[in-house]
């Protein structure tokens, strides 16, 4: 689960797959055009905590960040664990805190324990510090 990180100052662009072209409700960003601000609710300060807005896809073939949904204004993740007795969950954090550079004793979930939408908490990391690492990594994708 490592993700490869390019220099900053990647672009970001919309990306529709040929089943999604109806719905846009799907749209999720990439690399290749401006991400400009992030969407309103992605990211927000709890204390001395910041919390991120998730959509998990558990059971994938695939494990990752994927992108930013931004209808839902949610990190859209990929993991291969089934959403059982708190895998998935787990699966989840760990992905989080090794993408962004945060020790796994400071990411927890704070909401959507059995929901595939979650609200994941990272302690003692300022949002500014969040949304640069985030902004790499959705550069490179």
């Amino acid at each position: 689960m490592s993700v490869v990180c390019p220099p900053v100052g990647g672009v970001t662009r919309i990306v529709f797959s040929p089943s999604e072209q109806a719905m846009p409700s799907r749209s999720v960003i990439t690399a290749d055009e401006s991400m400009g601000e992030w969407p309103e609710g992605l990211l927000r300060e709890d204390g001395e905590a910041v919390i991120l807005a998730v959509a998990v896809q558990p059971g994938a073939k695939r494990v990752g960040i994927e992108g930013i949904d931004v209808w839902r204004a949610r990190l859209q993740v990929s993991v291969k664990a089934l959403p059982q007795k708190g895998a998935a969950n787990e699966a989840v954090c760990e992905l989080l805190a090794e993408a962004l550079e945060v020790p796994l004793i400071f990411v927890d979930i704070v909401a959507g324990h059995k929901a595939r939408q979650k609200s994941v908490r990272f302690r003692d990391v300022d949002r500014a510090t969040l949304e640069s690492r985030l902004e790499v990594i959705v550069a490179a994708l």
